[in-house]
């Protein structure tokens, strides 16, 4: 059954801008590009004109005739003219019919297309297939080369390969590397604008497959160089030839004349021009429409990541100017805390003077008591300010010794004893619970352990109780206060670690600077330890803090992350 003689010119079926050789080039060369894209057939041009077709199966019946000592690498290095088989052409205005007519009786399996002399694509009985398949059935023929699902490829590949790394030059080099599975590339480069207004380009980065180096090259003028022009007008531009090219002639992105071809795409984000990026190649017409529409996809993700990695600049200097700030903050709040405090003492002393000249004067007395009480919850709160700024400034150093936690324990509820009495609240422990002996900071863990029971005895109920308990479990010293007092709510329960933070009972107003568990869980994580927390509302609370049994050099020093940043900071 004959096609129906519908006369279409084959602008409409052909294969546009072909992959194409030169006469002399190699064996070799030619070879790994119709490799590289897939095709058995490749027309070799001079000047645009057709000199005729390397086809493989030629290639294999060649070497299959040849003696059998002739040698292949030596065949591989001789130019592609050697090889040529002779070419079909046709006019531009032919007929799918007269086109299919033409190679069956030629015998071949591609045409070339030529107008004026020269070759303008190619035609192979796949697009031909085409036209048949859309005649016939009166659907859409999908053409897609196999040359489109390797740049597919290629393209998923780079686009996992910028998202792995941050830095620029590791990109491009890898983005060359796979790119060159679809695009022929000898020499890469990424420039960027370093200012929206600057009148050059910097050479971020050069990557060559050669093994030969490239001169050095930093900068590059807007005026003048084929970079400049592509960041200037944000227009891809494809080169066919170099020395060809009169207005980047003298450019001196032509690395001592060696490369040929160009592909070049601007690095767009938004409408702001960051760069370029250019593939090169040595050889001339190496690149098509088709590469360079790759070029501009890969340009897209280098955009993407150089905006991540220039956000993620920014964050960084951000957070160090934020910790710089902190730290000043710090050093400001433990130097005059440590002053308040000194100047504090003398105070005290003089309430002290003024308490025992009170004698029988009840006025005096009462007022003396208050201004006591109010200097005592000055001096709390200065003490806990000073010791955050230390460990903001990771200024507290521990001194572990050897000690007995059972004997530390006794005496910090001997110590609160008085406070339990005065808000009714019952102390117990365990009185036949052996010693327990561990390394640690016996200032910094009475520290800890008073916080935590004062906090359970002033958020506790009239009648309640608070029980202080300790054992070892494996090679840990596990310190439980538990209480039967108010509770935490479960979303309040890790908020109550942060500064400034306080859950206060419903039925009782709890005084104080929210700063003491903060400071507990700072002084425990120095120590290598950890602190949990178990709470049911209106049911109580367990605190338990388990600590190594023996410390280890890496957890003497202070705590390497900083405290979070106070409110307001």
């Amino acid at each position: 059954m004959e096609p129906p003689a519908v006369l279409m010119p084959l602008r409409r079926w052909m294969t546009s801008d072909p992959l194409t050789a030169g006469p002399s080039e190699t064996l070799r060369e030619v070879l790994q590009r119709m490799r590289r894209h897939r095709v058995d057939v490749l027309p070799v041009t001079l000047g645009g004109s057709v000199l005729g077709l390397v086809r493989c199966t030629d290639l294999l019946h060649r070497t299959m005739t040849e003696d059998a000592s002739a040698d292949l690498q030596a065949m591989a290095r001789l130019p592609v003219a050697d090889f040529l088989s002779d070419a079909v052409c046709v006019p531009a205005d032919l007929t799918e019919v007269e086109a299919l007519r033409r190679m069956r009786a030629a015998g071949v399996a591609v045409l070339c297309v030529v107008e004026g002399g020269r070759l303008i694509g190619t035609l192979s009985e796949g697009d031909l297939a085409g036209f048949l398949i859309e005649r016939w059935t009166g659907g859409s023929a999908r053409r897609a080369s196999s040359r489109s699902g390797n740049q597919l490829d290629v393209l998923l590949r780079v686009a996992r390969e910028s998202s792995r790394s941050l830095e620029l030059a590791t990109i491009l080099q890898e983005i060359t590397r796979h790119a060159v599975a679809a695009l022929p590339i000898d020499q890469s480069a990424l420039l960027l604008l370093p200012a929206k207004d600057s009148p050059l380009l910097v050479v971020h980065s050069l990557y060559s497959i050669q093994e030969e180096g490239h001169p050095p090259l930093e900068e590059l003028s807007l005026e003048g160089t084929l970079s400049g022009w592509v960041t200037l007008q944000r227009r891809s531009l494809r080169i066919d030839d170099l020395d060809r090219e009169a207005r980047f002639h003298d450019s001196p992105e032509r690395f001592s004349g060696r490369m040929r071809s160009l592909v070049s795409a601007p690095l767009l984000f938004r409408d702001e021009c960051l760069g370029v990026l250019n593939f090169w190649c040595h050889r001339p017409h190496a690149y098509l429409d088709s590469d360079l529409e790759l070029v501009e996809l890969i340009a897209g993700h280098i955009s993407a990541a150089i905006q991540s990695a220039r956000r993620v600049e920014r964050e960084q200097r951000l957070v160090e100017e934020l910790r710089e700030v902190n730290r000043i903050q710090d050093e400001f709040l433990a130097v005059a805390t440590h002053d308040l405090r000194n100047a504090l003492q003398g105070v005290l002393a003089y309430i002290g003077i003024l308490a025992v000249r009170a004698g029988d004067d009840p006025v005096l007395a009462e007022l003396v008591g208050n201004l006591a009480s109010a200097s005592s919850g000055m001096k709390t709160l200065i003490t806990d300010l000073h010791d955050l700024a230390r460990l903001g400034m990771r200024a507290i150093r521990l001194h572990p010794t050897r000690l007995d936690l059972k004997k530390l324990a006794l005496s910090v509820l001997d110590q609160h004893a008085e406070f339990a009495r005065e808000e009714e609240v019952h102390l117990t422990w365990p009185e036949h619970e052996p010693s327990l002996f561990l390394e640690a900071d016996p200032v910094r863990l009475r520290q800890v352990l008073s916080n935590l029971v004062s906090n359970a005895i002033k958020y506790n109920r009239p009648g309640g109780r608070v029980e202080v308990r300790w054992r070892q479990e494996d090679q840990e010293a596990v310190l439980e206060v538990w209480d039967n007092g108010v509770g935490i709510k479960p979303e309040h329960q890790e908020a109550i670690f942060d500064l400034f933070r306080r859950v206060a009972s419903s039925s009782r107003k709890a005084e104080g600077s929210g700063l003491g568990l903060t400071i507990t869980r700072q002084l425990v994580d120095l120590h290598g330890g950890r602190i949990e927390l178990n709470s049911e509302v209106d049911r109580g609370s367990l605190f338990r803090v388990r600590l190594p049994l023996h410390r280890i050099p890496e957890q003497e020093r202070a705590i390497l992350e900083p405290l979070p940043p106070r409110p307001g900071a």
